[in-house]
């Protein structure tokens, strides 16, 4: 048994079976009716790319993908599950000490009823609370206060008290969130052009201004006026107003030969890498797709659903973009401000408090460069109160799907008082025979995109 689907099981026993049942099969419904959509070009008659996750309960979606990804050979999504896995692991490496922590009942219980679309901020929690854990702490969970001044843990060691409080930002912001909507449209609308014409392509697009501030329809011009050039040249970056633009053809038989040889689902790492010969596990794509041939390899409704995959394509074309103005750089790169105001309040007056703050790297390296930079900036000249704020853990947290399966990188960026209450192991995703380097993840990704 997996460790991730330990957790799992850990977790459907705290909500009860038939609960769990209910919620899972309001998941499975959901991907039943996107499904359909995945395979139009036009992507229905809303014209929008339908989410694969189910946002109306986040904590049953992360259930469904570690319990389908540990009992058939096809999780839900591949890419999502990436995100939880880890954490998962970490429980349930832990789930023996959890279940004696003080107040761990009740958390879990709010964390899978009351906080059921938060859970990303829960989970941190738990892993926080493992982390004092292993570093030798006795840790218990502190009731929430209706005033929401209470912190998340109390810490003790060898007579020593220090309360802890976890916050955790939303993988994107507002404005990364809007981004990504904009690309979607201005995808869409080029898209149509390119299935129009019924090239299979694959186009990468890099922003020199804000996405908002390209008109919605200038990439389908810009598709063309590239193909009515009378001197096309394949793979040749062009420079557009606000945007420059490079197309690649998609040899569709060769793709799906490789497809014959080994189905692929849809968007999935596998497809991505057959049509593009590549794939990058921090790039960005949009495929539009049209099947030739679709295959399952199960009878039940669920392994069908679960194992759908692309035999072949009557036509594809795959969008990946790159936004990297220095105004949507600022607006990506979130600061730890209002979190860390926040998280200083809830510190009991005259106690001892330290502070975890974990967000993910998602939205690459020159984001999260100009990130740290903010954050190390805020931390130094934060007032703070006259609180006892003995240490602040940043957890800059990167997983990833790649063509193997699943890697996650954690950066620790930490701000000590008193050494005397120092964790010494302070990451808190480390599985046995976790390899340490004294750099940054995004650093060693800006050296791998200069390099090529």
């Amino acid at each position: 048994m997996t460790l991730e689907y330990k957790a799992f099981l850990w977790f459907v026993e705290k909500m009860g079976t038939e609960q769990w049942n209910g919620r899972r099969e309001k998941v499975i419904n959901y991907l039943k009716d996107i499904d359909a959509s995945l395979y139009q070009l036009d992507h229905g008659t809303d014209g929008k790319i339908k989410p694969i996750a189910v946002y109306d309960d986040w904590m049953a979606w992360y259930l469904f993908l570690v319990e389908t990804a540990s009992t058939y050979p096809w999780p839900a999504d591949h890419i999502q599950l990436a995100r939880i896995k880890p954490f998962f692991n970490a429980i349930g490496r832990g789930l023996l000490y959890l279940e004696r922590m003080t107040g761990i009942e009740e958390r879990v219980q709010t964390m899978l009823s009351k906080n059921r679309n938060q859970p990303d901020a829960s989970l941190f929690e738990l892993v926080v609370a493992l982390t004092y854990h292993k570093n030798g702490w006795t840790v218990s969970f502190l009731e929430e206060s209706k005033t929401g001044r209470m912190p998340d843990l109390l810490a003790k060691k060898s007579g020593k008290s220090i309360y802890v409080e976890c916050k955790r930002l939303a993988k994107v912001n507002n404005y990364a969130e809007a981004e990504r909507q904009a690309w979607v449209k201005r995808w869409l609308a080029a898209g149509l052009a390119i299935a129009k014409a019924r090239v299979p392509v694959s186009v990468h697009v890099r922003f020199d201004v804000p996405i908002e501030e390209v008109p919605e329809n200038a990439l389908a011009e810009a598709f063309e006026s590239y193909f009515k050039s009378p001197h096309l040249v394949w793979k040749e970056e062009r420079a557009f107003t606000g945007f420059r633009m490079t197309v690649t053809p998609i040899h569709l038989p060769s793709v799906n030969a490789s497809l014959n040889e080994a189905p692929a689902k849809h968007s999935s790492p596998a497809l991505l890498n057959a049509l593009l010969g590549k794939f990058d596990p921090l790039g960005n794509y949009t495929c539009l797709l049209l099947p030739h041939e679709l295959g399952h390899f199960g009878e039940t409704d669920i392994e069908i659903l679960l194992s759908k995959c692309i035999l072949s394509l009557q036509f594809a074309a795959v969008g990946s973009w790159e936004s990297l103005s220095v105004a949507a750089i600022d607006q990506k790169a979130k600061d730890i401000k209002k979190l860390l105001s926040k998280a200083v309040s809830q510190i009991p007056e005259g106690a001892l408090g330290a502070i975890h703050v974990g967000y993910e790297t998602v939205l690459g390296p020159e984001v999260e460069q100009i990130r740290h930079e903010k954050i190390q900036e805020t931390v130094y000249s934060f007032y703070y109160e006259d609180k006892a704020i003995n240490a602040i853990y940043c957890h800059a947290i990167q997983p990833l799907a790649t063509l193997e399966g699943f890697e996650c990188a954690e950066t620790i960026s930490f701000f000590i008082k008193d050494s005397t209450y120092v964790l010494e192991d302070k990451l808190v995703l480390d599985p046995p025979g976790l390899e340490t380097r004294p750099t940054t993840h995004w650093e060693e990704d800006l050296i791998r995109k200069k390099n090529g």
